[in-house]
């Protein structure tokens, strides 16, 4: 089948996108983008990003802007659309609401975010769900495999790294830190969801995640400089080291086998309660939202 042309980008989304220009500007990013081959001039996507803070989608969707004049639509928690602060720029960017007060309201979030996928659009998706303070991956959750499988459309691996610098979980906004720094931007090549296994496309997913992450890490200009809070651990940095493995990961690594299926009980992640009634408590209070992970009747 044929994609669909690229929906433009719209007066609203273009006015945020002038106004983010001398914002950059100020903010003396020097953005370098790889990979952009591998996101789709034309045709939907699920462009899937790792979470390190609470403005690295800027620079991902900046990109595929300014590259491409491709919008992109972030799925954001609804209760940022409470605040004065965000609400004027998601409602200009179209993004779309995750409500996760109940199982229905994540269904209808799924499924607007699938039939913008259907229109054409790319949807930005964090699997993590929230920020992860250790800059590893979170395990991922399935929202993405679901939307993806259901639209007919690939999942695009996504890393930005350096904005953490700025703002992220539990930290002010530094501006002396977070100035005039290298950031970097990488894309991953597209993943065919498997119509057959949810699962598997989320581990795949999360692998290439991974290995695009630690490879964005490991050539960062400003490297990781011994003891710096925004750093890793793994590579010598000062955040906090990560929490033991998730179970799944686990459970793989004492198998040797990075392709069998993880125990049903574990495809959630390691959050607690992690059921559409009862959605995680620990999430960022600010930044992107994660799709549903599982959407109602599905699977």
């Amino acid at each position: 089948m044929t994609p669909l042309p690229a929906p433009r980008p719209g007066l609203g989304y273009r006015a945020v996108a002038w106004l983010a220009r001398p914002a950059l500007h100020l903010a003396r990013w020097r953005i370098n983008a790889t990979g952009m081959h591998h996101v789709p001039s034309r045709g939907g996507a699920v462009v899937a990003w790792a979470h390190n803070g609470h403005v690295d989608m800027v620079p991902i969707a900046w990109a595929i802007y300014d590259r491409l004049d491709r919008p992109v639509r972030i799925l954001a928690k609804r209760e940022l659309w409470e605040t004065r602060r965000y609400r004027w720029v998601l409602d200009l960017v179209d993004a779309v609401p995750v409500d996760r007060t109940s199982g229905s309201q994540r269904h209808r979030s799924y499924e607007a975010a699938v039939a913008s996928l259907r229109h054409g659009d790319l949807v930005l998706v964090a699997p993590e769900g929230t920020i992860s303070p250790s800059f590893d991956l979170l395990p991922f959750r399935r929202g993405a495999s679901y939307m993806a499988r259901a639209a007919g459309v690939p999942i695009i691996p996504s890393v930005s790294w350096g904005t953490q610098r700025l703002v992220t979980a539990g930290r002010p906004t530094d501006w002396r830190s977070g100035s005039g720094i290298p950031v970097e931007v990488a894309f991953g090549a597209p993943i065919t969801p498997d119509d057959a296994d949810v699962d598997r496309t989320t581990r795949r997913l999360e692998d290439a995640t991974a290995a695009l992450l630690d490879e964005v890490q490991r050539r960062y200009p400003d490297g990781a400089p011994p003891g710096a809070w925004w750093a890793p651990a793994h590579l010598g940095g000062g955040a906090p080291p990560a929490r033991a493995s998730s179970p799944s990961r686990r459970w793989r690594a004492q198998l040797g086998r990075a392709d069998v299926p993880p125990p049903a009980d574990d495809v959630d992640g390691s959050e607690p309660s992690s059921s559409p009634d009862h959605p995680p408590s620990h999430r960022s209070d600010r930044g992107g939202g994660g799709a549903p992970d599982r959407p109602a009747g599905d699977g």
